[in-house]
């Protein structure tokens, strides 16, 4: 598996124990706040998922969903430098949505790597038979 697709797995996972932390140990919210926060929780499950089933597919729709959440991000990121307030609730808004713009970059690029493409596409190979089975792709 390239570096690459690990440091992304390892970020999703983290991503997953932090919606998972906030969910748990959050301060009681309202109920459509608690909502979105399982529906973050069973996203980020899915995609941690999808990933580490390693298939074309499911890299193309992570990448493409990637993108537009880049293109969301950096709207709300637009928002923020526009209208938030100039105090600590606005340098908090201002920090996690350039986060949420960089993590979607990282996933963008991360799943458009050409050592990527390639490791996929070489596990595809393996599963159909078309390799043998000391040409399946390694875990470095």
């Amino acid at each position: 598996m390239p570096r690459a697709l690990r440091w992304l797995l390892l970020a999703l996972g983290a991503q997953l124990v932090v919606d998972l932390a906030t969910l748990a140990l959050g301060e009681p919210q309202t109920p459509m706040t608690t909502a979105l926060e399982l529906l973050a929780l069973v996203v980020d499950a899915v995609v941690l998922g999808m990933l580490t089933r390693a298939n074309e597919v499911t890299r193309t729709l992570l990448r493409t969903a990637a993108a537009a959440g880049m293109a969301i991000d950096a709207w709300i990121l637009l928002g923020v430098l526009t209208w938030a307030p100039r105090d600590a609730v606005g340098l908090t808004a201002l920090v996690t949505s350039l986060g949420l713009v960089g993590a979607s970059a990282f996933a963008w690029v991360v799943l458009g790597r050409e050592d990527v493409k390639a490791w996929i596409f070489g596990r595809w190979l393996w599963r159909q038979g078309l390799h043998e089975p000391d040409a399946a792709p390694s875990s470095s």
